[in-house]
């Protein structure tokens, strides 16, 4: 199960119990509290299960998420719990979802979200919650140059004054800045849009190694659901199939988090796939010289004339959706070391 899979399940979900470890820590009462919190935002019924081992160095944060009595849950997450043997005191039965880090996960859930890279499972529930990293709203208010900012930033500035609570550590506010950044970038998706046969999935390779991230092709992605090539399925069902298959393939990658996205040509021509993509990435304009554009296997530009009249119409919007334009004029290494140094410098 991947963060989308485990963030729609709990949508599909309500009147939610989720429970913490024996002998609770800070990890797995705030990772509880926090998704308790973000699943009351979502307008759900949801409360910790009142673990009755938590400290009173952490009941005045949690207590206000425990559960009445009363309560009957339909649905029983557990966080930061590796064996059902860690179950806190009190509490019996079977569970539906769990999210966690430890690789020594027993899989006894229904469905486990399992993160073994991560040091805590406070961030792996800081992917599901923050995912996408800007909402709706927050696009609305960019496209309209308001000044805005998301809950990731409020998340990180949180912790630090929880750090001075219970650490007395002093974190300033560059510490504060470079730390959101830095989560920020990790999530965010790099996608590469232009023209048939600029190089987008070339360069998205050459990316991947520099970056170590992993790189994902919407018409690959494409081919693989449909079972036959672009070409063929343009041939067999035209190009309305072929875009509402894009659309799926489009809108499923910018959902995951730090990846590459070299999308198809025509990909950006749909408003709804821009939406999703700048949701969780930073979007990037290939240009290149339309005569060294190859037109092998290119189903709507056979022709340089064709070509000629393509570019035209999708210029100004690769133009408008992107936050930056890339020649790529040099080698497939040096434009993505392009890419990844624009990256580093630019605003979240």
């Amino acid at each position: 199960m991947n963060d989308r899979e485990f963030a729609a399940a709990l949508r599909d979900r309500d009147a939610i119990l989720i429970l913490s470890h024996l002998r609770p820590d800070g990890d797995t009462l705030g990772s509880g509290a926090a998704l308790c919190s973000a699943l009351r935002r979502m307008g759900k019924t949801a409360y910790l299960f009142p673990n009755p081992e938590t400290t009173a160095r952490y009941l005045p944060y949690v207590a206000q998420f425990f559960a009445p009595a009363n309560f009957v849950p339909a649905c029983v997450v557990a966080v930061d719990i590796a064996t059902p043997n860690l179950f806190p005191q009190g509490f019996s039965g079977a569970v539906d979802l769990c999210i966690d880090h430890h690789p020594s996960n027993a899989l006894y859930a229904g469905d486990t979200l399992l993160h073994a890279e991560k040091s805590a499972c406070g961030e792996a529930v800081l992917d599901v919650i923050y995912n996408p990293l800007r909402t709706q709203l927050i696009m609305q208010a960019l496209e309209r140059g308001i000044k805005c900012s998301g809950g990731l930033y409020m998340l990180v500035a949180q912790a630090a004054q929880s750090a001075k609570y219970f650490c007395s550590a002093e974190i300033g506010k560059e510490e504060i800045e470079r730390v959101f950044r830095s989560l920020a970038l990790d999530v965010q998706n790099i996608i590469l849009v232009g023209m048939p046969g600029c190089g987008k999935t070339t360069i998205a390779g050459e990316l991947s190694k520099l970056t170590g991230r992993k790189a994902v092709d919407t018409d690959s992605l494409v081919e693989e659901s449909a079972g036959m090539s672009v070409p063929e399925i343009f041939s067999q069902y035209g190009e309305k199939r072929f875009r509402e298959l894009e659309a799926q393939a489009v809108r499923g990658a910018a959902k995951e988090k730090g990846l590459i996205i070299a999308t198809g040509g025509g990909a950006v021509l749909d408003p709804g796939n821009v939406r999703a993509l700048k949701g969780n990435g930073r979007i990037y304009y290939l240009k290149r010289d339309l005569n060294l554009l190859s037109l092998d296997g290119r189903p709507l530009s056979k022709s340089r004339e064709t070509l000629d009249k393509m570019f035209a119409t999708r210029d100004p919007i690769y133009s408008n959706c992107a936050d930056a334009a890339i020649n790529n004029d040099l080698s497939p290494v040096l434009t993505a070391q392009r890419i990844k140094d624009e990256l580093g410098s630019s605003d979240i």
